[in-house]
């Protein structure tokens, strides 16, 4: 895998992609165990799920009001946790993008 940076003005970079789409600055990057999948949480106040062989995004979590500071994978990959500067964190299903 290559080293992914999330600090601004610093491109996200898989297989030599770089991820667009979020409105701000994105402060969180994971890896899916099984190395398909990446989730980024960003100021824009939304966690974005993306392929990672492609680079294609696959869903845009929605919910919090305000910067999503951490997103990360469960260790089966099924759920997606993220936490946001507006006090709530959040469990989201992979799949269906619904929390």
């Amino acid at each position: 895998r290559e080293q992914m940076s999330n600090r601004v003005g610093r491109p996200i970079r898989a297989s030599d992609r770089v991820l667009e789409g979020h409105e701000n600055v994105a402060w969180s990057v994971d890896w899916s165990r099984s190395g398909k999948f990446i989730v980024s949480g960003s100021e824009d106040g939304t966690a974005r799920v993306w392929q990672a062989s492609s680079g294609a995004l696959v869903s845009v979590l929605r919910g919090h009001t305000v910067f999503v500071l951490s997103a990360c994978f469960s260790p089966d990959d099924r759920i997606i946790a993220t936490a946001s500067s507006d006090g709530t964190a959040r469990l989201w299903n992979r799949e269906s993008g619904e929390q």
